[in-house]
């Protein structure tokens, strides 16, 4: 077997599945998790029964979520019960100005998630995390971030079912890593060298190549992104190097 092919391997044998990321990049003194399109409601059941000290709202498009959720997930604890709180309604539509202080948005694409984020900014008062784990690329959301007072304080990487999802915990503040080259395909990813990134951006680069005709109609900046993802690559491969040395 080729060296790369065991150590792409033994690299993405440490990627968690992506239920146990999101909820690991959700603060300690969090104390209320607002999951906006929760569809089946794992999340909020994991937290509800490992983080006593959270509550946890589900927000959903349809009614017909609500009885699926109690259906799926049975609570032996009547107080954990009475911690959930679903609603129904279009984005952060249902939720009261400083409600929440961490957003979950997961499994949705990263348009979507920028229209939700964006679309009244009052919702955001208060929240001071947001938790986002787009269904593909990480590419327009980061600007979104920025203009909205957050930077990506954590960053995760997902390889699951022959597929790569790049996770972040945004909070409030200025990324120093903002002018680098690094800032677009993830700063905390290569802060922490993390083991997957090299396969990450490999993978990538074909993955957005073919899309790119539908990615440039919403992402003007995309040419000038996908060509720093070479110089990007080329630092990942030197870290992976760096650690098979070792």
């Amino acid at each position: 077997m080729p060296k790369n092919d065991v150590n792409r391997k033994s690299s993405l044998a440490v990627l968690r599945n992506r239920l146990a990321a999101v909820a690991a990049l959700i603060p300690a003194d969090v104390r209320c998790v607002a999951d906006i399109g929760y569809d089946h409601g794992r999340l909020i059941k994991k937290l509800v029964q490992t983080r006593p000290e959270i509550r946890a709202i589900g927000v959903e498009l349809q009614p017909h979520y609500i009885d699926q959720f109690w259906r799926l997930n049975i609570f032996e604890n009547e107080a954990d019960r009475h911690r959930v709180d679903l609603r129904t309604g279009s984005g952060l539509a249902p939720l009261y100005p400083g409600e929440a202080d961490c957003l979950v948005l997961a499994g949705i694409g990263e348009t979507a998630i920028a229209n939700i984020l964006t679309a009244d900014p009052k919702k955001l008062l208060g929240v001071s995390s947001l938790v986002l784990a787009p269904s593909r690329y990480f590419i327009k959301l980061r600007a979104v971030l920025r203009e909205l007072g957050f930077f990506t304080a954590k960053e995760d990487l997902v390889f699951e079912r022959g597929n790569f999802y790049h996770l972040a915990l945004a909070q409030r503040g200025s990324d120093p890593a903002e002018n680098s080259l690094i800032w677009h395909f993830g700063p905390r990813l290569f802060e922490a060298q993390h083991p997957g990134l090299y396969q990450f951006l490999t993978y990538l680069k074909p993955y957005l190549a073919v899309r790119m005709p539908f990615i440039e109609q919403q992402e003007p900046s995309f040419q000038v992104y996908l060509k720093q993802l070479d110089s990007a690559i080329k630092i990942a491969r030197q870290f992976a190097e760096e650690k098979d040395k070792g």
